[in-house]
């Protein structure tokens, strides 16, 4: 259940799947037809944050222009995002000094971090991913998870990403797909923007983020395509009644 990434990289390890395992359930649409065309039984019964983020009682959004900023949950991703965000936070404000910031704060994120966010003009901290992305207009979300609970969520947002030189390069070189976020994987099109390593500008992702603010729409449409494709529900519930009977 939940297949190793192989369509991302080191596909070789398809050969250990077939070896050794009788069915394959996954978690993304796009997984059914990529295992089939290499021989693997496989079945799909939509994604688990469908579930997680089902009938839950979220935070109403605000009239406030409210950016949403998820710089990560691991501390080395966390410390290259920072002064990006931070930068980015500044432009923002040149054009709009109304905009409001909600920073979550991922497990990863020590008070040190957290406080210099707060001490920043027109900035909070929120714990529940959830409820920043119902708060925002938009948001700023570090590749990963992140973004495709953003999607779930319908709220615009941008993705950004920054590495070191090496990992860059090593990525570049053993990635085969065309984008990092999941989001995008998952359509097989740019529907999101991706800004990542020396893309990752503060001027122009300040002046993404206010594009999709003004209009928010044909991106929310998009999202709600992907949200679509991941199932009604009841993931976990119709992936282990198909274990029972196999």
């Amino acid at each position: 259940y939940i297949s190793p990434q192989v369509w991302a990289w080191k596909e070789t390890r398809i050969v250990a799947i077939k070896k050794y395992i009788d069915s394959l359930i996954v978690i993304f649409p796009f997984e059914v037809e990529w295992f089939k065309k290499r021989g693997v039984e496989v079945n799909y019964f939509g994604h688990p944050l469908i579930d997680i983020n089902k009938d839950k009682p979220i935070a109403n959004k605000t009239a406030e222009t409210t950016v949403g900023l998820f710089p990560g949950s691991r501390e080395q991703e966390i410390a290259r995002h920072l002064p990006l965000l931070k930068k980015t936070i500044q432009c923002l404000l040149k054009h709009n000094p109304k905009i409001k910031f909600i920073v979550c704060q991922a497990p990863g994120l020590n008070k040190e971090t957290v406080n210099a966010f707060s001490s920043l003009s027109s900035t909070s901290v929120m714990t529940k991913s959830r409820d920043v992305f119902a708060l925002s207009s938009a948001a700023i979300v570090t590749s990963g998870t992140a973004t495709l609970e953003c999607a779930i969520a319908k709220t615009p947002f941008v993705v950004i990403y920054k590495t070191s030189l090496i990992s860059w390069l090593l990525a570049k070189y053993f990635l085969s797909i065309k984008y990092v976020s999941i989001v995008n994987i998952i359509a097989n099109q740019k529907i999101v923007t991706e800004f990542l390593q020396h893309r990752a500008q503060p001027q122009i992702i300040s002046k993404t983020i206010l594009g999709l603010i003004k209009k928010p729409n044909a991106l929310k449409q998009n999202l709600s395509l992907i949200k679509n494709s991941l199932g009604s529900g009841n993931s976990y519930k119709r992936t282990a009644q198909y274990i029972l009977k196999s």
